[in-house]
């Protein structure tokens, strides 16, 4: 009985441990939302520069000629063209990405170093 209470101890003491004192959520899980929090807002700030570009690459005239086509004929449909998809896939790929490598740097960190890192 007593190895019992002193298992459940423990595992809750590396539960704790691993758990974010501020927010008492996982460190990889605030991680995972900030890296999808700026896979967002990086998009909407570089949505109308890759509208530009595919603009430049379909019509294959000039920067100038290019800019002033779209200022005329889409006006402040610029900023918001084909900006959902883009959210959505540049989004989920920057949480992807921090949650993996978070999880391979936790897999891969040596023992004698494991005290040292902040889960």
């Amino acid at each position: 009985m007593h190895s019992l209470v002193a298992n459940a101890a423990a595992s809750t003491t590396v539960r704790r441990e691993r758990l974010h004192p501020a927010t008492e959520h996982s460190l990889l899980f605030d991680q995972a939302i900030a890296a999808t929090m700026g896979g967002i807002l990086s998009t909407v700030v570089t949505n109308p520069m890759e509208l530009f570009r595919v603009r430049l690459q379909m019509h294959r005239s000039s920067y100038k000629q290019t800019l002033e086509t779209m200022l005329r004929d889409e006006k402040s449909a610029i900023f918001t063209k084909g900006l959902t998809p883009r959210i959505i896939a540049n989004s989920m790929y920057s949480g992807l990405v921090v949650a993996g490598y978070e999880i391979v740097k936790r897999l891969c960190t040596k023992e004698e170093y494991k005290h040292r890192v902040k889960w």
